[in-house]
């Protein structure tokens, strides 16, 4: 549903490959080259430039491998760290949904690490 903007028309949701995606969801975007992780983002708005073209602005997650100063104690491998980084990126770039459980706090391997249940449920945990 198009809200009136400025310069661009702004949407509440967004439709590509039999998936609506709204403003929270977290999707997987094609990396650049193959033999790469797709990266992955969180939605926070989604508009329609005058030329058609439709556009997202989301705040990036980074992998473990990919943060220079690591947080204190153990990460898990499908632990993804919420940057306060965004930009615009074209809604062609969007692979399909990412499964993100988000946490105020790190799971105990209780919760997370011996969870079968989560690790079916979500691809990835974010907590810092």
């Amino acid at each position: 549903k198009p809200r009136p903007g400025d310069k661009k028309t702004f949407y509440d949701a967004f439709f590509k490959h039999g998936e609506v995606f709204r403003k929270g969801d977290c999707a997987y975007l094609k990396p650049p080259e193959e033999g790469v992780d797709p990266y992955v983002i969180r939605i926070e708005s989604m508009w329609e430039e005058k030329s058609g073209e439709m556009q997202f602005k989301g705040l990036w997650f980074y992998r473990p491998h990919e943060v220079k100063k690591r947080p204190p104690g153990p990460v898990a491998d499908e632990e993804l760290f919420l940057s306060d980084w965004a930009d615009a990126n074209p809604v062609e770039s969007v692979m399909h949904k990412a499964k993100v459980l988000l946490l105020k706090a790190p799971p105990s391997e209780d919760q997370w690490g011996a969870s079968a249940a989560s690790r079916k449920i979500f691809s990835h945990v974010c907590c810092r």
